[in-house]
């Protein structure tokens, strides 16, 4: 969460940000930041070893800060910050962007080859946000009952999906975002009726993982064949009051508030999308690459077809 507040506040200085994906070590690692070629780098206590590790790797010029920690071989960003004066940025000490500079890089996941960082700018994100935020707008009254959407996000920030769930969208739906520290179903199920949200951010894996959790809870609630049942509402057709209602053991373990996944980053099958529609809930897919800012195309949440992301 640091992390959000670090990124507007440097975008908004006029600075051009990248987040490296915290799962990198050694010489992958420090290709992702020398392809950016920065001119600072910010490294949290949890990462310092791994940038000493690799710190002859990394140019000369680049300025090396910590962020919290008590490391004695780096400067640390946080305490230097606190001395500075509190007066507000004046508009004329920061510039305007424009469409086409630069906000941050992005990395792409590296499967083939080394991570290379894509260039995003103020206008890719633009035009991914201006379309769902005109539809937003249009349905902003079907929200109400659900406010404030509380959104559960589990997607890593060194992905464009993931950083696109935490910092934009839930503010165009003065929405709240909820890191958890635990990704287990049971502990996922307990914050999402605790912290009474709406809408979980996801990749397939995760959501798969969540389908066997509701299976188990299918069985407790009484259901002796939940593969069976689950059959049953399709063939019947039920109605959504109905799923809820029979399902209501499920739905209570999660919440009354919750009612959509939102999932990118990997392919969804279309067996997972149906268990969770056909269990009462609204799976909101989006397609894209990195380098597309990132959505392509995304599922409308109050005209969602089955086995599409998007309008055919």
């Amino acid at each position: 969460p640091d992390y959000l507040a670090i990124w507007l506040g440097l975008t908004r200085a006029g600075l051009t940000v990248a987040l490296v994906n915290t799962n990198l070590t050694g010489t992958s690692l420090a290709h992702s930041i020398r392809v950016v070629e920065p001119t600072a780098l910010i490294a949290g206590e949890r990462f310092l070893e791994r940038i000493h590790s690799i710190h002859a790797q990394i140019d000369s010029r680049t300025e090396c800060w910590a962020h919290r920690g008590a490391d004695p071989r780096l400067p640390r960003i946080d305490q230097a910050i606190e001395g500075l004066p509190g007066a507000r940025v004046e508009p004329s000490e920061r510039p305007v962007p424009s469409l086409s500079d630069r906000a941050l890089y992005i990395y792409t996941s590296g499967t083939t080859a080394e991570p290379r960082g894509v260039m995003i700018t103020h206008g890719n994100l633009l035009a991914n946000l201006e379309p769902i935020e005109s539809e937003i707008r249009r349905y902003e009254k079907l929200t109400i009952p659900f406010r404030p959407l509380r959104f559960i996000h589990l997607i890593p920030l060194s992905h464009l999906f993931g950083q696109v769930m935490a910092l934009f969208i839930p503010q165009l739906l003065r929405g709240v975002v909820i890191f958890p520290e635990s990704q287990s179903p049971a502990r996922l199920a307990s914050t999402i009726r605790e912290r009474r949200a709406s809408i979980m951010v996801c990749v397939p894996q995760q959501l798969e993982a969540m389908g066997n959790w509701a299976k188990g809870q299918l069985a407790e609630s009484g259901y002796e064949d939940p593969e069976a049942v689950i059959e049953q509402v399709g063939k019947e057709n039920w109605s959504i009051p109905k799923r809820w209602w029979k399902f209501r053991h499920l739905h209570s373990r999660l919440g009354w508030k919750m009612w959509a996944f939102a999932v990118g980053g990997a392919s969804l099958s279309a067996e997972l999308e149906t268990l969770w529609g056909r269990l009462g809930y609204a799976v909101i897919q989006g397609y894209g690459l990195t380098e597309t800012a990132p959505a392509i195309t995304v599922t409308h949440p109050f005209s969602i077809r089955r086995g599409a992301v998007g309008k055919p």
